[in-house]
């Protein structure tokens, strides 16, 4: 039920950032206002507006390639969620068999995912 409500929630925040917010197209503090004010004019065009992206992300390439931190960053993240999915995918497979290990002396050892307590596991 929350993950239902939460739709509610993603539909109304999407509408008001659509009305509420405006774009932010940034700007140089090396341009005058004449420069500004033919950069305004321009941003219409295709190719200026290329240009503009493509700089940008020329800059945060070279951002990311020459900051130790960015890529340090990274490397820890990446290593943390990669833990995180190697303990989610794995986790189940240990209790059953544990389960399964336990139930050996009780019932022969016919243990699956229906015999692990769960519920007790998950509160």
């Amino acid at each position: 039920a929350p993950f239902d409500v939460s739709i509610g929630a993603l539909v109304v925040c999407g509408v008001l950032a659509l009305l509420l917010w405006e774009e932010n197209y940034g700007s140089n503090d090396d341009d005058d206002d004449e420069t500004t004010n033919n950069n305004q004019q321009q941003t219409s065009l295709p190719s200026t507006r290329y240009r503009r992206i493509i700089n940008t992300l020329n800059g945060a390439w070279t951002t990311l390639l020459t900051d130790p931190k960015i890529i340090l960053l990274g490397i820890i993240s990446s290593l943390f969620e990669g833990h995180m999915y190697i303990f989610v995918f794995f986790w189940t497979p240990a209790l059953v068999e544990y389960a399964h290990n336990d139930n050996d002396n009780g019932n022969g050892g016919s243990s699956n995912y229906h015999d692990v307590p769960f519920g007790v596991i998950f509160s």
